[in-house]
């Protein structure tokens, strides 16, 4: 993958976030993602990481059933189904490498998205930590104590709004 460029839609991932996740990707090894919130940039640059990479898979749940229902029909062709859930309500069931959390930007109701993904995956990546609640979950529920340890990676900007995390070994 090298034309990261086609991901950016005017609005999530910009390419060079796009460019950095991948790099981060390809390194940890990732095979299967779990995605809540789902982004036109962020699905698709997953599914062609997982279809054409890794050959590992995506999992894509997402709150607001007005937007479930457009990404449903964007992905349609690609056969890729977006689950819904309640806000406060999600339980993962499965353990994936890598959880990705995406925004809302400016929203506060991700929150029981952090909560539901703690001890389901060794990494988490946070989107939309520029937004002062992203920031707030990941400090209360993964960097509190020692469960989770931030990951120095190199974002393209300082306020790239990225945030990656690892679970620590016992």
């Amino acid at each position: 993958m090298n034309n990261f460029d086609k991901y950016y839609t005017g609005g999530g991932l910009h390419s060079s976030e796009v460019e950095c996740i991948y790099n981060f990707l390809e390194k940890y090894n990732i095979k299967t993602i779990l995605e809540i919130g789902c982004g036109k940039s962020s699905t698709n640059f997953f599914l062609d990481y997982v279809e054409n990479i890794s050959g590992g898979s995506l999992t894509s749940y997402e709150n607001d059933k007005h937007w479930a229902d457009i990404m449903s029909s964007i992905l349609k062709s690609r056969n890729h189904e977006v689950h819904t859930y309640i806000a406060g309500e999600l339980k993962i069931k499965n353990d994936y490498d890598l959880i990705f959390v995406d925004g809302p930007a400016g929203s506060p109701n991700r929150e029981d998205s952090f909560i539901s993904a703690i001890n389901k995956s060794k990494y988490v990546i946070a989107h939309d930590a520029n937004n002062e609640f992203i920031t707030k979950f990941v400090n209360k529920h993964y960097l509190t104590g020692d469960l989770y340890k931030k990951i120095d990676i190199p974002t393209p900007t300082p306020s790239s709004g990225i945030i990656f995390v690892e679970k620590n070994e016992k």
